[in-house]
């Protein structure tokens, strides 16, 4: 035994290297956490979870900006000077738009440009003034990033915007280069409902609510390839919203159809999603080191684990009942088209590609989508969207109100 005893503990040590080299390869170059089996850059394990404010839900379940927003800029925006940002636990999109409006008609963007013009104006009517309050503090009373939401005196044709965060400007730089503001400067008057994570269940909501009460001449649905798409309905709920803004990431409440009684659930759950069951022995010791999350990931690939949580297995059972062979949304949509034929309004859907590997996703590829409905692809690229980000550049914002005003002059 002496004899071998020297290569024995040389044998011990290079495999202990070997793991440790292992550990930091998995870790480092593979994103491989302890205990995670599924890497999610949107999710971020936390000790203690935090809400963000800047989103709420109404009374008829539509997500929108809170009030302690509009409240912000209408204070923020009154004086030129920058002050240091000190508001915590707040959704930074919402917040953080005070330095993209702060001397507005001095930046050469779309809406500057447009703002410095009607500063200089001698004659204002409505529209324009409506405008310049936008400029001052672009979240309206009804909690969208908007002109004031009411009847304007005047023959410019009105267009209602409904969308998600591509509707709302996000990564236009700065944001007011989006596309709804382009079409706000060629004289339209625009009344723009995109907030960042909606979904067409929200985009029904508010047409149910917003056509008959502005009646548009053109309502424009900018449906996103990337995230609209749901095999399930969710139906609204009075103050519950469609995601929690947290330190973690942005929390679904409804994430499959089944809703969850409050952000804590939420979390829950989602941390279960990605994480390892701990079920015996064996899946305890792995979740401690990415060597073993990698070895129970194969092991779950041979059939020998499951990846479903048993407490979770109530939630499941209901998903699948409720999951559907076609696009609900297909149905969302239709009712959009129905209630703007109702007051003569010209509905457009646009349907926004997803940039998934470097190429494209498009309507056309989705077994399914829009089945007898009309819709439109924008004339974009690759090279229209924002290097890892998936959202359109300045140019892919201009592309794409150029081409709802182009539809628009068609009809």
């Amino acid at each position: 035994m002496k004899k071998y005893k020297a290569e024995i503990l040389l044998f011990v040590i290079v495999g202990c290297l070997s793991l440790l080299a292992c550990e930091w390869v998995l870790r480092k170059f593979k994103h491989i956490t302890p205990g995670f089996h599924t890497y999610s850059q949107w999710f971020t394990p936390v000790d203690t979870l935090a809400f963000h404010r800047g989103f709420v839900a109404d009374s008829l379940g539509i997500f929108k900006v809170d009030d302690n927003a509009r409240n912000f800029y209408q204070e923020h925006l009154k004086h030129n000077e920058f002050k240091p940002f000190t508001l915590k636990n707040v959704n930074l999109e919402v917040y953080g738009m005070e330095y993209q409006f702060k001397g507005l008609d001095t930046q050469p963007t779309i809406l500057g440009k447009l703002y410095a013009a009607l500063l200089e104006k001698q004659q204002l009517d409505d529209v324009d003034a409506a405008v310049i309050d936008y400029c001052r503090c672009p979240i309206n009373s009804d909690g969208f990033k908007s002109i004031a939401f009411k009847p304007y005196n005047t023959k410019r044709k009105k267009i209602l915007l409904i969308g998600d965060s591509f509707t709302w400007g996000h990564n236009a730089e700065p944001i007011t280069n989006c596309f709804a503001d382009y079409l706000l400067a060629q004289g339209y008057i625009v009344f723009n409902t995109g907030i960042s994570g909606s979904d067409p269940a929200q985009y029904k909501a508010i047409a149910e609510k917003y056509i008959p009460l502005l009646q548009p001449d053109v309502v424009v649905v900018n449906f996103f390839m990337g995230n609209d798409i749901f095999y399930f309905e969710r139906k609204p709920k009075p103050f519950i919203p469609i995601f929690y803004s947290s330190n973690s990431t942005n929390l679904i409440a409804c994430p499959r159809g089944v809703y969850f009684n409050n952000m804590d659930s939420c979390y829950a759950y989602s941390y279960r999603g990605l994480t390892i069951p701990q079920i015996d022995l064996f899946s305890r010791l792995c979740a401690k080191t990415a060597t073993g999350t990698a070895i129970w990931m194969v092991a779950n690939r041979l059939g020998l684990y499951n990846l479903n949580h048993a407490c979770d297995k109530n939630i499941h059972d209901q998903e699948k009942k409720l999951l559907e062979k076609k696009p609900a949304n297909n149905r969302q949509i239709a009712a959009i088209d129905s209630l703007s034929q109702k007051y003569n309004a010209q509905f457009l859907l646009l349907a926004i590609p997803d940039l998934r590997n470097g190429k494209l996703y498009r309507a056309k590829d989705e077994k399914y989508l829009f089945e007898n409905m009309k819709y439109y692809d924008p004339p974009v690229s690759e090279q229209d969207y924002v290097a890892g980000n998936g959202h359109y550049s300045n140019i892919g914002q201009i592309k794409h109100g150029k081409f709802i005003e182009q539809l628009i002059q068609q009809q």
